[in-house]
């Protein structure tokens, strides 16, 4: 059995996005606040990732050990932010 996940962007402060995430598109109970704006598509992947400041303010249910659900969020947008240099409005990850 997959497992999707789904967030949107509640706000943001400077520089910092609020986005609520949870399971299968249509809970958005867990919180996360996320800060990319020291990263950049010029620097190396290694430098980038030292430069993500991501804190989990409330997990949602279902949220397996070690914040395993919120990280697969904080890549997702991650990797959009790199391209588009501006936080996803939303979206979602499915593991198979």
């Amino acid at each position: 059995m997959g497992l999707a996940v789904s967030f949107k962007l509640q706000k943001i402060i400077d520089g910092k996005a609020i986005y609520n995430y949870g399971l299968n598109f249509n809970n958005f109970e867990g919180e996360i606040e996320i800060d990319l704006s020291e990263t950049s598509n010029s620097l190396t992947e290694d430098e980038n990732r030292a430069k993500i400041k991501a804190i989990l303010i409330t997990p949602c249910n279902g949220e397996w050990s070690n914040s395993g659900l919120a990280l697969r969020v904080v890549s997702k947008i991650y990797r959009s932010y790199i391209k588009e240099q501006k936080y996803i409005e939303s979206g979602g990850h499915y593991a198979g």
